[in-house]
C-alpha cells in the first residue's frame, strides 16, 4: 500500500508548517492556516518573520529555536505567547510548539517542521483561576476598610442607634451576597445592566443621586458577565474607599455601548475628586483591571486618572 504523505500532511488535524534553512515557508497544512488566519499564498516562499512580525526579543527567541532545530535538535516549548492578526484585528495567543529537523535530497538537514497547538483557552483559564485567587486575597484585605466605610456612610443618615443597626445590617447582607455571587460560577449569560446594578446597588442608598448607570440592553456570556462583575466590584470598592462614592461632591457615571464586532465598550468615570481621593498608587487592583480581566474577554482595559477624575474603559471584543 502506497501512502500519500502529502495528503496525510494536509489533512492532519494538528497544525504543521515547514521552513527551509533560510526560514522561508515551504509548506503549511490547512489546520495551521486556520489557526493563524492566513491563506497559503500569504506564506509560501516568505520569510517567517515577514509573515509574522514580532518584537525583537521574541524574534530572537524563536530564531534560537529554529537554529537548534536545523542543527539536529528537537526543541519543544509550552505556552509561547504570540500576537496573531486575523481580519485586521491583533489578538494575543499562546502556542505549544514542537520542532523536528528534516533532511533534503542531499541527505543533509535542509528543513524544519513545526507542530503547533493553540493553547490560548487553557492559558486564559489558568490566568483566570490565578486572578480569582488573587482577587480573593485582595478582597479580604479590603474587607475591613469597606465595612468601616459603609458604617460611616450609614451613620450619616441614621436617625438613632436602632435605625443605624437596621440600615447597617441590611447593607452588610447585600454586600456579602455580592461576595458570594463573585465566587460562584454561572452557566447562563446576563444583561450587562443587571450585572452592573447588582454590584452598585449596595451603594445606592448612600450615593444614589450621584451615581448614574445607563446603556442599551446587551447580553453578556457567562465569562463576560464574570469579568464585568469583577471589574465593577473592584472599581466600586476603590470608589467607596477613595473616590466618588465616598466624596459627597463627586459624581460617578457608568455607560456602555455596543461595538461593531458584536462586543461592548464600558466606561466608568468619576469626576469631582480631590488629590487624596485620586491616588495614583498601582498594585494588584490595577493589574486586575488593565491586564488580567481584559485578557479573559479578548479585550482591552485602560485606567486613566488625574487630581480630579478617574476613567476606566473596558472593551470586550468578539471578533
Amino acid at each position: 500500500m502506497q501512502l500519500d504523505f502529502e495528503a496525510i500532511f494536509e489533512d492532519s488535524p494538528v497544525p504543521k508548517m515547514v521552513l527551509d534553512d533560510g526560514l522561508c515557508f515551504v509548506a503549511a497544512n490547512g489546520a495551521y492556516l486556520e489557526m493563524v488566519g492566513k491563506r497559503r499564498e500569504d506564506l509560501i516562499g516568505r520569510y517567517v518573520f515577514d509573515a509574522f512580525p514580532d518584537d525583537p526579543e521574541q524574534i530572537e527567541r524563536m530564531l534560537e529555536i529554529f537554529r537548534r532545530t536545523l542543527k539536529g535538535e528537537r526543541p519543544a516549548f509550552e505556552e509561547i505567547p504570540f500576537a496573531i492578526e486575523k481580519d485586521g484585528v491583533v489578538t494575543d495567543h499562546w502556542w505549544s510548539l514542537h520542532h523536528a529537523p528534516m533532511k533534503g535530497p542531499s541527505g543533509e538537514i535542509e528543513y524544519l517542521i513545526q507542530y503547533s497547538q493553540d493553547v490560548t483557552d487553557r492559558v486564559r483559564l489558568s490566568h483566570m483561576r490565578d486572578a480569582v485567587m488573587g482577587e480573593m486575597q485582595h478582597r479580604i484585605g479590603n474587607l475591613f476598610t469597606v465595612v468601616g466605610s459603609l458604617a460611616r456612610q450609614v451613620a450619616r443618615k441614621a436617625e438613632d442607634v436602632p435605625d443605624f443597626v437596621r440600615r447597617f445590617e441590611d447593607q452588610m447582607a447585600r454586600f456579602f451576597r455580592l461576595q458570594n455571587d463573585l465566587s460562584n460560577e454561572s452557566a447562563e449569560g446576563r444583561d450587562i445592566a443587571a450585572v452592573i446594578h447588582d454590584q452598585l446597588g449596595v451603594y445606592f442608598s448612600q450615593a444614589e443621586d450621584r451615581i448614574k448607570a445607563d446603556g442599551p440592553k446587551f447580553l453578556l456570556s457567562p465569562s463576560e458577565a464574570k469579568t464585568v462583575s469583577m471589574a465593577i466590584h473592584e472599581l466600586s470598592t476603590n470608589s467607596l474607599k477613595y473616590g466618588a462614592i465616598r466624596t459627597p461632591e463627586a459624581r460617578l457615571d457608568v455607560r456602555w455601548t455596543p461595538t461593531e464586532d458584536g462586543g461592548v465598550h464600558l466606561v466608568w468615570k468619576e469626576e469631582g475628586l480631590n488629590g487624596a481621593a485620586s491616588s495614583k498608587a498601582e498594585g494588584y487592583g490595577t493589574r486586575l483591571l488593565t491586564n488580567i480581566l481584559p485578557e479573559q474577554v479578548n479585550g482591552r482595559g485602560i485606567r486613566v486618572m488625574d487630581e480630579t477624575s478617574l476613567r476606566y474603559d473596558l472593551t470586550i471584543c468578539r471578533s
